[in-house]
């Protein structure tokens, strides 16, 4: 009795209760309440308290490997199976939430939980400015931001190992104070080693330093002092990579190559697909393409590269799949549900497309896009739906679109055009090229005009003897 006045007493009752409840249901077997001394059951509520804990660390193990490799839905379905009682824990869930919330673009959502951090811990807060910096960055508030920087690097100074450049660095150029990054980055050409020294021994300030400069297209300024990179440098995958980008960038395509051919990152996948597309390899370039995928599933550089590229080689479902990951926002929400529809007509899903084809119209209000209108056109033929050809037929056929002219022609000569479209007998002989006569090539070409051969009726003997018969018996 005494575990259970200490239990209620600790204001632990209402866990406890619901270990009572959560142990019966899980248990595989009826537990025998009435036998079980304060002992045993004080033993199954630490044992129950210590697998929910092992479980939670589990799950938040999951959502960081998931939020590193970009699946961000991953992410936060692993967050979510953590237990809300569990409060030691709770921190670093809503952390990264936050995070989550600045990568899918939500940074007023980010902010509010960053805010809920703080107003726990004081100490949370140089844990978590920096994400706070850059969510006030991308929202541009200005008059927060410089109050929030001055106070963010004053707590973060003591652990920065970089002397925080690169955050400097984006704050300069968000304040057109682009003096500091030509210093940085360009520094004086006469004594490039000199001038260098302190950021080319370290590999971690190499690293910024090259992106810095991409990030600030001062490509051609890099070039001229990579030449003093200490050898050690070229041992770093991650800066040969950035020297692969900056090659590509400089357009010494075979030197971008050499120095990221092993490499296989997101990033090095995107730049190898790119270079193949210069020379119009479309399937080595998708392949690539689908490596980034695999290794960052939402990388938008492989997916807006990768998506047009699975419906010139025809892998409609890959296309279908790689669309579903793009993140819909109102700029780009007609022109995912264009290609869903196409795709999904190209896979015989009329249905599905039908339903894309009904937002679109509902979103363009009516005015909607000329490739929606062939869409549209060709859907409604195959489906009978008769209004909707006459409709979208005539307003192809009004942006000059030939095909849909000529459908529209039809449909005043065929009393029953669905009828006609759903003949499934053969209408058409093959001619001596052993090709349809009827194509789309053919009512491009101009015909070929011969003189009709006309068949006799009568033979001329015939006629004759009609005639000296007086044309009677």
């Amino acid at each position: 009795m005494n575990y259970f006045f200490k239990i209620f007493a600790s204001g632990k009752f209402i866990p406890f209760l619901w270990f009572l409840i959560t142990a019966s249901a899980h248990s595989t077997e009826e537990i025998r309440w009435e036998q079980l001394t304060t002992y045993d059951i004080q033993e199954m509520h630490i044992k129950l308290q210590v697998n929910t804990r092992l479980e939670d660390l589990r799950y938040l193990k999951m959502a960081k490997t998931a939020l590193i490799s970009g699946e961000l839905e991953k992410a936060s379905y692993s967050l979510g199976k953590i237990s809300h009682q569990n409060f030691t824990l709770s921190h670093v869930k809503r952390r990264y939430f936050a995070i989550i919330n600045f990568l899918k673009e939500n940074y007023l959502e980010s902010l509010q939980l960053i805010g809920t951090l703080e107003g726990v811990n004081v100490k949370n807060y140089s844990q978590n400015c920096l994400l706070k910096l850059i969510n006030l960055l991308a929202l541009k508030d200005v008059n927060t931001l410089r109050v929030e920087r001055i106070k963010c690097q004053k707590n973060t100074l003591f652990y920065s190992k970089n002397n925080q450049i690169w955050l400097d660095s984006m704050l300069d150029l968000r304040d057109n104070n682009f003096e500091f990054i030509k210093h940085l980055v360009v520094r004086n050409i006469q004594y490039p080693t000199e001038d260098l020294s302190n950021i080319l021994d370290s590999h971690e300030l190499t690293q910024i330093w090259l992106k810095i400069g991409l990030y600030t297209n001062q490509h051609d300024a890099l070039e001229k002092h990579l030449a003093n990179l200490p050898m050690s440098a070229f041992r770093s995958k991650r800066v040969r990579e950035l020297l692969g980008l900056t090659y590509y960038r400089l357009g010494k395509l075979d030197l971008a190559i050499k120095f990221i051919e092993d490499i296989q990152t997101a990033n090095v996948e995107n730049i190898k697909a790119n270079i193949k597309l210069k020379n119009n390899d479309y399937e080595m370039a998708y392949g690539h393409l689908k490596l980034a995928l695999r290794k960052k599933s939402n990388s938008l550089n492989a997916l807006n590269r990768a998506i047009p590229l699975a419906w010139i080689l025809e892998q409609w479902q890959d296309g279908l799949a790689m669309l579903s990951k793009l993140y819909v926002t109102a700029e780009n929400e007609k022109q995912v549900l264009a290609l869903a529809a196409g795709l999904n007509i190209r896979l015989n899903n009329l249905k599905k497309a039908q339903e894309h084809l009904i937002l679109l119209e509902h979103l363009y209000d009516k005015f909607t896009s000329k490739e929606v209108d062939y869409m549209y056109s060709y859907l409604a033929a195959i489906l009978g739906d008769v209004t909707k050809l006459k409709i979208y037929a005539n307003k192809a056929c009004r942006r000059l679109d030939g095909l849909n002219c000529w459908v529209k022609l039809q449909q005043l000569v065929w009393p029953d055009f669905k009828r006609m479209i759903h003949r499934e007998k053969k209408v058409l002989i093959k001619n001596n090229s052993n090709k349809d006569s009827f194509s789309l090539a053919s009512l491009k070409s101009a015909p070929v005009i011969s003189n009709l051969k006309e068949a006799p009726i009568f033979e001329d003997s015939d006629l004759r003897e009609i005639s000296a018969g007086g044309g009677s018996k």
